[in-house]
């Protein structure tokens, strides 16, 4: 058996600079894939 895990969470926000902040300062690395409109972290 294969143990469950979360590969990908979606987060809508109103004040994105806001949340990126909050999960850079977390420790989490913002991706390439991130533009002006969404922001994709890997931790």
């Amino acid at each position: 058996m294969v143990p469950e895990r979360v590969s990908l969470i979606t987060i809508g926000a109103w004040d994105l600079p806001m949340l990126r902040s909050y999960y850079k300062r977390l420790g989490w690395s913002e991706t390439d894939w991130s533009s002006d409109h969404y922001a994709f972290f890997e931790r």
